[in-house]
């Protein structure tokens, strides 16, 4: 009995390290709280995004570390899910922007027991969608015909444009060709 005891006490201690391990490759930063709002479990992620390190953050109430905005603290107060929402979190005298995902947590089919944020920096998100964005922009100057010499000193100026990182506006009548 006793040595039945010490082999499920090292299957579940296994368990957890691989549980740890997993949450901690994970590139988005991961916070869950019990059902009364302390917070059980933090990943290296959720700490560097938010500033603050897991020791400090483990065991406190999630109203004790954060000040979230109206409609991410109504999610959490009324376990709902909340998706994708680009918010600013205050914590201490700092607010970090943040893309935020929030979940309840049951324990079976429908007990909830805690919670869980999702937390992207919104830099992470931005370079996402331009890598995104900028894998399917395939229009180069080249592409472009044309005759007269005003529009070669057009191309000439939106190359030059195009090599800096300042927007550009493109002005025109409707039905010009602004978008590609």
């Amino acid at each position: 009995n006793q040595l039945q005891a010490v082999l499920n006490l090292e299957q579940a201690n296994r368990r957890l390290r691989q549980l740890d391990s997993n949450l901690a490759s994970v590139t988005e930063g991961e916070l869950t709280w019990n059902k009364s709002g302390q917070v059980e479990h933090v990943n290296h992620m959720a700490c560097q995004i938010i500033g603050v390190r897991s020791s400090d953050l483990l065991g406190k109430s999630l109203g004790e570390l954060a000040l979230f905005p109206p409609n991410i603290q109504s999610a959490i107060e009324g376990h709902r899910d909340l998706s994708d929402v680009e918010t600013r979190i205050q914590i201490g005298g700092r607010f970090v922007p943040c893309v935020i995902t929030v979940r309840p947590v049951y324990n079976g089919a429908s007990d909830i027991i805690g919670g869980v944020a999702m937390l992207r920096t919104t830099s992470q998100i931005r370079s996402l969608v331009n890598r995104q964005t900028s894998a399917t922009a395939n229009i180069t100057f080249e592409r472009f015909t044309f005759q007269s010499q005003e529009m070669r000193r057009v191309i000439r100026e939106a190359r030059t444009a195009a090599k800096g990182s300042a927007p550009v506006l493109l002005m025109g009548e409707n039905g010009e060709g602004k978008t590609a």
